[in-house]
């Protein structure tokens, strides 16, 4: 082989070397970047804990709106997620957002309360985009329960599939509902008491269990004390004292605060309790009314026989009958 020849068999070898390093475009797999406020690291044994969106706003950042009646906390109620950085996803590009469980998704957050929406009715289970030119992705994924909920984000290209999970949880929100009250008597002497126990639900129906909670369970009515949390039936507890020999309406508020756009609050219970006292009474003189009337009848009865015994005695006085004493 002459020397020409094997220069240029050298030179081919290098730039086909050279071309063997080069990586084609896009090949690597778009970052994924979260951003959330909230605890966690979004695995199955940490998933984010997002504050439930019970103000009627959904944001990643810090929060808080002040409702009427009351104050509200900061609050976490969404993570943002971040799929491709500048111009990571290639034309062509496909990618899957899906939600399971109580979460949902929004392509923007609701950065304000206002009763022209519903938290619980917003959001969609799934996106599916096709990239028409280089770019990213970014939803916003929150959950309106306590029970787990992930959020899958799947990216597919020719030679390329990648599927990412992410765990989160809802925390509880404020108190909203009394529900399956039990213990509320039919009657009850004047000075006694009986232990009335209810659960409290917030707006989108998670039970508010947590002990420190109930301390903000102030009762606004008269003859029901505070509640308290009663940590074996995860219940809270009233008791109910009649100061009463009559029947008396035995009820508790627990004071729930309202939200623009949200369901109205349905924080109370009631219930009309009779006094034994009061039912003695009431038997007592219903007894003697029937004894009143029976008397009077046979009176009645009597002052009739007697008038006419009388007059059989005037028409025949050898033969009188006597009269009824």
């Amino acid at each position: 082989m002459s020397k020409k020849l094997i220069a240029v068999a050298a030179a081919t070898a290098l730039a086909l070397t050279g071309l063997v390093g080069i990586a084609p475009a896009m090949a690597n797999t778009p970052n994924i970047a979260i951003t959330e406020n909230a605890p966690g690291a979004g695995t199955s044994a940490d998933p984010y804990i997002l504050d439930v969106p019970a103000q009627n706003v959904i944001q990643t950042a810090a929060h808080s709106v002040t409702p009427t009646g009351g104050s509200a906390a900061d609050t976490f109620t969404a993570i943002t997620i971040a799929v491709g950085s500048s111009t990571q996803l290639a034309i062509g590009d496909t990618v899957t957002i899906t939600a399971t469980g109580a979460a949902r998704l929004l392509e923007a957050e609701v950065g304000a309360a206002s009763s022209n929406f519903n938290a619980s009715t917003l959001g969609k289970t799934s996106f599916t985009y096709t990239q028409t030119t280089a770019g990213s992705r970014t939803v916003y994924a929150y959950t309106t329960s306590t029970a787990a909920a992930t959020v899958v984000v799947a990216i597919s290209r020719t030679g390329l599939n990648s599927s990412t999970t992410y765990h989160l949880k809802g925390k509880e929100g404020p108190k909203h509902t009394v529900r399956n009250v039990s213990g509320l008597p039919a009657t009850l002497a004047n000075t006694a008491t009986a232990t009335v126990s209810f659960e409290v639900y917030d707006v989108f129906g998670n039970v508010v269990e947590a002990a420190a909670a109930a301390v903000s369970l102030a009762n606004t009515r008269v003859q029901m004390g505070a509640p308290t949390w009663n940590a074996t039936t995860k219940k809270y507890e009233s008791v109910l004292t009649s100061n009463s020999s009559s029947a008396f309406v035995g009820s508790l508020d627990i004071g729930a605060i309202t939200i623009a756009g949200m369901p109205a609050p349905a924080d109370s219970l009631a219930g009309v309790v009779n006094s034994p006292g009061a039912s003695t009474q009431i038997t007592s003189l219903t007894e003697q009314i029937a004894s009143l009337t029976a008397q009077l009848a046979a009176s009645v009865t009597k002052v009739k026989y007697n008038r006419l015994a009388r007059k059989w005695n005037r028409a025949n006085p050898s033969n009188k009958v006597k009269l009824a004493r």
